[in-house]
């Protein structure tokens, strides 16, 4: 238990570091310290642990897919059919499958060619083995 007063009430709180059998000594410790550096810097504990959670959640909720999927709904008013339903089946067949529950903070432009055209086998070839070395 790290009791604690708030930065800007002066209030007293008391905040959880875990169970008894959950966690070893140092565990607890480290938490300790952490929470009386933001301490030191007028932040509260709990405040920012629920905002790291919010911003953990909100980075793994947008994914690749979800925010194309976005994208492509304000595309449909743009541009004709046959082009609507060109680049939604090119972004099934070739993009989601690879990198659509991909968060997007981990999208980048190399990952994104290699996945791609890693998934599509368009690298692969027989008897070279240099791709085992790519991260996917």
């Amino acid at each position: 238990m790290f009791s604690h007063s708030r930065p800007f009430t002066k209030k007293r709180a008391n905040l959880g570091l875990g169970g008894f059998s959950d966690l070893p000594l140092a565990g607890p410790r480290v938490k300790a310290q952490k929470f009386n550096a933001l301490l030191a810097k007028d932040i509260a504990p709990k405040e920012h642990r629920i905002e790291q959670a919010r911003k953990d959640d909100k980075a793994h909720t947008n994914t690749f897919e979800h925010v194309a999927t976005k994208w492509l709904k304000l595309k449909e008013s743009k541009v004709s059919q046959s082009y609507y339903k060109k680049i939604s089946s090119r972004l099934n067949l070739h993009v989601f499958l690879s990198l659509g529950k991909l968060p997007l903070y981990k999208v980048n432009a190399v990952d994104t060619t290699l996945r791609t055209a890693f998934a599509d086998g368009k690298l692969l070839k027989e008897g070279e083995n240099w791709f085992f070395a790519l991260p996917l």
